[in-house]
Parts: C-alpha cells; structure tokens; sequence
C-alpha cells in the first residue's frame, strides 16, 4: 500500500532536516509557518484537517530548496590506489571494517570525496557516508555528521541521536557505508572510536577509517589496549603507496595534453617526498596536481612546457 501524500512530507522532511541540520523552527520560518505547527504535523499529530495542504507545501519546498550535494575534489584517474580504495568501498557495502592508510598525498580523501560526489549523482539518498574527523572530536559530533549523512534527525542527546542512527539504518532499502577520514585525529578518543564500533556491532554497517601511518599503530597496538575490541572488527587493513611513474605519465598528459618526457620526469621528481616511515621515497598524487596547475599556469608566460615544468618544480 503506497504511502499517504503526508507521510511521505514527514519522511522527506525527517530526510531534509537531517541532511541540512535545519531545526523544525528554522525551516517553519521560512516556509512561512510557525514551528509549532511544523512539529505538530511531523509528529503526526496535525489538528487541522488530515495535513494534505501542508504536506504539499513541505513536497514542493524541498526540491525549490534542495540540499547542498558535494561536488567532486578534481578529475579522478586510475591509480593502483584508487582501485585499492575502491576495493574496500565496495567490502563496506557487505558489512566490513577496514584501515586505509599512508603517508600524506596517497588519495585517500581524494578518492573518498570523489566516491562520495558520484554516490549523490547517482540517489538523493546515497549509499555512502563521508565524515571528516577533527582533531579528538567527541561522540556526540561524530554522531551528528554521521545522522546528517543519512538524513536523520540529530537532535537530542548522544543516545538519541545513536538511535536515530539505528533506526535510519534500519529502514534503508539497500546498504551503506561510512566513511571515517582522517581518523588518526581520533586516537585520543576512545570514547569516539567505541561509538564508532558499537554502530558496526549494533547495525552490522560497514566503515573504512583512513588516515596517516600511525592509524595502523592506533588501531593495531598490542593487545590488552582500551581498543583491544577492535581487532576482530578489522577485516582489512590496506598501506597506500605513492603513485607509480607510468600513473604520473597518464595523469599529467591527462592535465596538461603534450608533454615532453623531460618535462614528466621534472615533475616526477618534484613530486618526490620523503617515506618516513619506509625510510625511502614516494610520489605523492597532491603534488602532482599542485605542480601541473603551477605548469599550466607558468605556461601562459613561458615558452614550452618543459619550461614551465621546470619553474613549477623549483617553485615547489
């Protein structure tokens, strides 16, 4: 039996109003309606008549008014870690937990938000959730980007908004994934990462935290740790490498159209950075980007690209 006109107001309404983190008063007012009402009518609880006005009136509000959707970072090319991250993305889908880790500039956000721009192309409703994770951010804040990522309410308490979590995962059509980057900031937090786990304990979601190098350490210490219950959870755990040459060769063609191979090979070693952890080196993805916009720039005032790669690397 298909839904009343509205229920489906106050479904889309919860949707909205968790998505945009708006209160019931905010958007009353700018609807042109007082709050109460609007908490009357989503409560179910709409005096006059059986709300079919107002329910119009939210219906045809939200898509004049949509939700901000993220917008991809840049152009995203295959790389061996783009299609690692992939690979876990795809694991998260099916209930796993894993770590993706690496030095800076070895696309984790890049690809996460890429992932997460498509996943809004393709539903309203996207099958991924992205959270950033600030420095020792407490659980009541991760909980909250977490409820607006799935578009429940993320009022209240801790423990309210945790069971709003529960209860918007529980009536999803099809399966999500969170994604927790930059979750090293959390490694003072026990109290966050427990509220992590016991979303993936209590809804059997799947989550890929990523971060630097010392996430494996947080996460894979000795046991006994405050965090010893998060070794059976991780399914996964993943170390991203710097790009290949060939990988620079395709993404700076890509950016740039005709580039000597000198050219590619100053940019490949300007894009060079110190492994601290491997004691050697690696080519980081950021800076490849960053030299070929500086080479794009440069060349509008130098003579070939070659020259412009050349004053783009040592600018760098």
């Amino acid at each position: 039996m298909p839904a009343s006109l509205p229920d489906q107001a106050r479904a889309e309404l919860r949707n909205y109003c968790g998505r945009t983190g708006l209160s019931l008063g905010t958007l009353a007012s700018r609807m042109g309606y007082t709050r109460q009402t609007l908490i009357q009518f989503s409560s179910g609880h709409y005096p006059a008549g059986n709300g079919e006005v107002i329910a119009r009136a939210i219906l045809g509000y939200i898509p004049a008014h949509p939700v901000k959707r993220p917008k991809p970072p840049g152009r995203l090319y295959s790389t061996a870690n783009v299609r690692l991250i992939d690979e876990l993305l795809g694991l998260s889908m099916e209930g796993a937990v894993s770590l993706a880790y690496g030095p800076p500039g070895t696309q984790k956000t890049f690809v996460c938000r890429s992932r997460l721009a498509e996943a809004w192309e393709r539903s309203s409703d996207p099958d991924l959730v992205y959270v950033y994770a600030a420095a020792n951010m407490a659980p009541l804040h991760i909980l909250k980007e977490i409820g607006r990522g799935l578009g429940t309410s993320v009022y209240g308490d801790r423990y309210t908004v945790l069971n709003n979590i529960f209860h918007r995962l529980e009536e999803r059509q099809r399966p999500a994934g969170i994604i927790i980057d930059e979750a090293h900031h959390l490694g003072k937090r026990v109290d966050t990462l427990e509220v992590l786990r016991e979303i993936v304990d209590r809804a059997g979601v799947g989550m890929i935290l990523a971060g630097h190098d010392n996430l494996e350490d947080i996460f894979m210490a000795k046991r006994g740790g405050p965090l010893e219950q998060w070794f059976s959870r991780i399914d996964y755990h993943k170390r991203l490498p710097g790009l290949s040459s060939s990988e620079v060769e395709r993404i700076v063609r890509g950016e740039l159209g005709d580039v000597s191979e000198a050219g590619i090979r100053a940019i490949i070693e300007g894009a060079r950075v110190k492994d601290y952890r491997e004691g050697s080196t690696y080519i980081s993805a950021r800076r490849v980007f960053k030299i070929t916009a500086q080479v794009e720039r440069s060349k509008r005032v130098s003579t070939s690209a070659l020259e412009a790669a050349a004053a783009a690397v040592k600018a760098n």
